[in-house]
Formats: structure tokens, sequence, C-alpha cells
């Protein structure tokens, strides 16, 4: 459904039940069409959004956000297992080539990859 799509824009719900969304890198570590997975940042809003309300939904995008496609409902989860994390960021790196490797590098420089969760997002059938 989304295997050609670079970017994915994440629409989350802030407790109002407000919208905010996000352009992400994304990637497929399973067979499983319909999950998919993120990296970012623990501090960011879309964690404390998921954390509150794990109730998403997700569009293909260009790399502003510009929805390119319907919207379809899915649910984001957390987690911090580090080998999962560095399993997420091999594949960006395949996929993302020169532009992860930038991100890696700046990440390295202002200290921040000690601050990554994974999102994992299942699409609702």
């Amino acid at each position: 459904m989304l295997e050609h799509d670079k970017y994915i824009n994440l629409k989350t719900f802030k407790r109002d039940l407000s919208k905010v969304e996000t352009p992400l890198w994304w990637i497929s570590l399973e067979s499983d069409s319909n999950t998919f997975y993120a990296f970012t940042n623990r501090l960011s809003g879309k964690v404390k959004r998921i954390r509150n309300n794990s109730t998403v939904q997700l569009c293909p995008c260009d790399f502003k956000g510009k929805p390119l496609g319907d919207w379809i409902d899915a649910s984001a989860f957390l987690s911090e297992e580090h080998r999962l994390l560095s399993q997420v960021v091999a594949a960006c790196k395949k996929k993302y080539s020169w532009s992860m490797h930038l991100l890696e590098f700046a990440s390295t420089i202002f200290n921040r990859k000690k601050d990554r969760v994974v999102v994992k997002i299942i699409l609702k059938k």
C-alpha cells in the first residue's frame, strides 16, 4: 500500500482531539505490509501525543508533508528496545542513503542519539 512511498505524514491527536501532522521517514522490517517503523526524539510532541492516544492516521506525502493520498487509520506504539532501534536506523540508512548519514552525523555532534525512540505503526484492517 505505502511500500513505494518515501515519506509518510503521521497525524496524531492532542488531548482536545485537535490534529497534528508530521512528515516522517519510515521503513518496513517485516513482510507484513501493515506494519511500519520510524524513529524520533523521545522528547518530541508526537511521542507525548502517542503516549496519550495511540490512535493515529497516516498517508503518503512529499518531503514537506503535503499529503499525496488518502488518510489511513492506524495505531502507534513506542519502543525503547535497543535492538529494534538499531534495526530501524540501519534500514533507514539503506533507504535514505546520504540524507540519513547526514542526520547521523548531526545527531552524533549534538549528542541526540541517546534520546531516540522507535514508533511502530500498525494499520487498522
